[in-house]
């Protein structure tokens, strides 16, 4: 027998002291020799409690590999079987990273493998397939390492380093890449480039969510997924025939519970916003968001699109128009749709709602002024003039402007008021709001899926929002007030405010209230109206009204709009 990692025959060896013992492809031992004649060089004890074990049946079993208990860290045994050789090829790479050793595989075919480890070390293993049986047997081992640990491994690889923290990384999705390395380098007592660790990092990440192109393909099986477990959702993907081809063009999704939510619990007001998409194909992602009853942002349709133009957001506005029953544009009177001025916006909401009430951010609208004039007196006029609900104070405020700053003033004169002034705002959708915080909230709130692939970013963007809407429902169900607590606490400003007005009663409808400075203001219980206007706007009782409410015995409570009343709300979370 000749033992080609040592070169020298077994007689040799044994002279030096280094008896040999080879187990023959059935299991039998090659030599007749006692037990306790084996030398530490083969990795067999005396007592043979782990290697040769009696059955029942007087025949010999030897240990077997457990890969789900014994993969982390393998101790290997003479005799000991494994399943294939793949398992083999592995227990073999993790003792290696384990113990921070250069094996290597001298020979590594299915049927017969042999690894040594770095020059000079006595380390050796070999194992090869059972005759007439699917394993593979270890015929020789060498336990000892000779070597010293390093701290450099060549069995370890990416795939390595991702298979094994990807669970964590599945965990904590935002796990800094800095951060990784060093655990990485802690717990396996090795030196990693940084290379190697964010090639293993986006390994692991792809395994979580999927191949990118893949889950294009994998699109129309998921919208029909998404229409099987919620009937009535609009899902539709558009696509471009472009020669022989169909390219991929942009995906609708407007899920029928947070249509109906919509539509049953919040008002007629949705504002629109894009953001880009910072996954491997890039893209936009368009979103329309409601205001709930409790001022709240109230997502219910998104897109994804490869650019932002007139041509998606036309095609994109079309759809919710469908979904929301308001394509005849005559219907569009009584819809408010606020906007930032996305590139095509606003040219496709004057096409497709000619006759509703378009408002512009007031953020943006001032982020584009202060380009030219700058200062903070200005600033404050410029909101003196959009927080104004009546005509007269709005052009006093314009007034005050033009004699600071005329070209400032001449600037924004340029901008329609009904478009940013609250005293130009109509009263029929009982919402003030003239910032669109709420799309921006809703962005802001899904930036940890907007670099993930498409399928995985729309399934996180709709289990987040079912989240939401669970989550608001019960705090609601809990909450014991008669209108939702964000529009009591207003309500209870109000209330405040309302001590500097006296009120005169007509002995009807109408009161005059007379306030500091000797201003005057006309309430009308009957309509739901002040001369301020603020009342009829926002459908929340103003400081005058309260006043006037109060001064009759009635709880303001119960004016204000039905649109805020928690009953709504629970409508609107179902």
């Amino acid at each position: 027998m000749y033992d080609s990692r040592h070169g020298k025959d077994a007689e040799s060896a044994e002279e030096d002291g280094f008896p040999l013992i080879d187990l023959d492809d059935d299991g039998s031992m090659e030599r007749d020799m006692e037990i306790g004649d084996i030398s530490l060089y083969v990795d067999v004890l005396a007592d043979n409690a782990d290697f040769l074990n009696k059955n029942s049946e007087n025949e010999y079993t030897h240990p077997e590999f457990n890969a789900e208990v014994d993969m982390e860290n393998p101790t290997f045994k003479l005799g000991m079987c494994f399943s294939n050789a793949k398992e083999f090829r592995e227990a073999v790479r993790n003792h290696a990273i384990k113990n921070g050793r250069k094996v290597r595989f001298v020979k590594n075919t299915p049927n017969k493998l042999r690894a040594v480890c770095s020059e000079g070390c006595d380390w050796l293993i070999y194992a090869s397939k059972v005759q007439r049986e699917h394993t593979l047997q270890v015929k020789t081992f060498n336990s000892v390492h000779t070597c010293n640990r390093t701290l450099q491994v060549p069995q370890i690889s990416t795939k390595w380093l991702a298979n094994k923290y990807c669970d964590r990384l599945r965990n904590n999705p935002t796990w800094p890449g800095a951060s990784m390395k060093k655990t990485m380098e802690f717990e396996n007592v090795l030196k990693l480039s940084r290379t190697m660790v964010y090639r293993a990092r986006a390994i692991s990440m792809s395994m979580i969510t999927g191949n990118e192109e893949e889950q294009f393909w994998m699109l129309r099986s998921y919208c029909q997924a998404l229409l099987d477990a919620n009937p009535g959702s609009t899902c539709i993907i558009k696509t471009e025939q472009c020669q022989d081809q169909f390219k991929f063009r942009g995906v609708y999704i407007c899920l029928d519970a947070l249509r109906r939510g919509f539509v049953e619990g919040c008002r007629r007001f949705v504002g629109f916003d894009g953001c880009h998409l910072s996954s491997g194909y890039k893209g936009i992602l368009l979103v329309a968001v409601g205001v709930d009853c409790n001022n709240q942002m109230y997502p219910f349709a998104w897109a994804i699109v490869g650019q932002e133009t007139y041509k998606t957001w036309h095609w994109f506005i079309s759809l919710i128009a469908e979904d929301l029953g308001i394509t005849d544009p005559e219907n569009s009177k009584y819809w408010t749709f606020l906007c930032d001025k996305q590139k095509g916006l606003v040219q496709a909401l004057a096409h497709l709602m000619p006759e509703a009430e378009h408002r512009f951010c007031l953020r943006h609208l001032y982020e584009n002024f202060k380009l030219h004039h700058r200062g903070v007196e200005l600033k404050k006029l410029l909101w003196k003039a959009a927080m104004a609900t009546r005509v007269c104070d709005f052009d006093l405020a314009m007034a005050q402007l033009k004699a600071v700053d005329e070209k400032a003033y001449d600037w924004l004169s340029q901008r329609p008021p009904v478009q940013w002034s609250k005293s130009y705002f109509r009263t029929n959708s009982k919402c003030d709001i003239s910032l669109n915080n709420w799309c921006e909230s809703f962005n802001k709130s899904i930036i940890d899926a907007r670099d993930k692939p498409i399928i995985t970013m729309l399934e996180t963007i709709r289990a987040q929002l079912m989240e939401r809407i669970h989550k608001q429902r019960d705090g609601m169900t809990k909450y014991t007030g008669v209108i939702c607590p964000n529009i009591q606490k207003i309500l209870d400003l109000q209330k405040q405010f309302s001590v500097s007005w006296i009120p005169t009663w007509n002995g009807e409808d109408e009161f005059e209230l007379s306030g500091p400075y000797g201003d005057k203001r006309v309430v009308n219980i009957r309509h739901r109206s002040c001369s301020c206007r603020r009342w009829g706007i926002s459908g929340i009782p103003c400081c005058h009204a309260v006043a006037a409410l109060i001064y009759i015995r009635e709880e303001p409570e119960k004016w204000v709009h039905t649109s805020f009343s928690k009953k709504t709300n629970i409508h609107a979370n179902i």
